[in-house]
């Protein structure tokens, strides 16, 4: 408003207001002089009307003195009124130049600004709100593949409806050694290094604990494994008579003993709507 106002109305002193309470001052000092100065005149006068031995005065030089003083106090507050005036005048030229100059509808503009500005700053706290509700969910997605993540890699066999009554052994062969454990109890597992020279013989000594009517062998194994695997499948299938089924794991897959982990997919919720191009 103050640049506005110095570009319209450069005919307007921006220190006229200042000015004119310097004048009023001085103006106002000046009566308060010229009243003092005819009131010690009085008071001159009073003494000489009753006869005292103060300084003798000219009385027509006193009379002479006080009219004239009079008169300037009379002009000193004619002046002071006609200068309160032209202030008033003044300030009706400035606020007539404001609205020629078409400031007085500005308010109003800035007004309607102000409104339209707040009413966008209430969107954007709303779109805050519906992106900070969107980082939520993004980071709850990722705290489940991260979950995803960590079991990658591993497999868990799980129980189908049998077609026998046998129950399954389970024999994992892999870059360094041969696990051997109950399918329903894997707690109770056997452990042998593949480099131990009487590797089968242990292996036949524990699947000698098992019938052959009550139990089959599965066997899962490692590329790393395969030797060994030819192996065992002879003791376990032609010297034993077991029933053997087998399957290869890729290089880094790991089977794991257990229940399996639950991991519970939800769906995906519709993401809200945000205004084109920005937040």
């Amino acid at each position: 408003m103050v640049l506005l106002l110095g570009t319209f109305l450069g005919s307007v002193p921006a220190t006229s207001a200042i000015t004119i309470r310097e004048v009023l001052k001085e103006l106002g000092q000046q009566r308060d002089r010229l009243t003092r100065e005819i009131a010690d005149l009085k008071q001159q006068q009073d003494i000489l009307a009753a006869g005292s031995h103060g300084p003798v005065l000219d009385s027509s030089d006193l009379v002479l003195r006080t009219k004239l003083l009079e008169e300037e106090k009379t002009s000193l507050e004619k002046a002071l009124e006609e200068r309160g005036i032209r202030a008033k005048v003044k300030k009706n030229e400035l606020a007539a130049s404001i609205e020629t100059a078409g400031l007085a509808p500005l308010a109003s503009e800035v007004e309607d600004l102000e409104k339209k500005n707040k009413t966008k700053e209430e969107k954007v706290i709303r779109f805050q709100q519906e992106y900070a509700k969107i980082l939520d969910k993004v980071a709850h997605a990722e705290a489940k593949v991260a979950a995803f993540q960590a079991e990658k890699g591993k497999i868990w066999l799980q129980p189908v409806a049998p077609d026998t009554s046998k129950a399954a052994l389970i024999l994992m062969l892999d870059e360094t050694q041969a696990k051997l454990y109950e399918f329903d109890r894997p707690e109770k597992s056997q452990t042998w290094s593949l480099t131990e020279g009487d590797l089968l013989s242990s292996l036949e000594k524990e699947l000698g604990k098992y019938s052959r009517l009550s139990h089959y062998l599965v066997i899962y194994l490692k590329p790393e494994a395969v030797d060994v695997f030819q192996k065992v499948k002879v003791l376990a299938q032609e010297k034993m008579k077991l029933e053997v089924g087998w399957d290869a794991l890729e290089s880094g897959v790991v089977l794991q003993s257990g229940s399996a982990p639950q991991f519970q997919l939800e769906e995906p919720e519709p993401l809200p709507s945000l205004p084109p191009g920005g937040t």
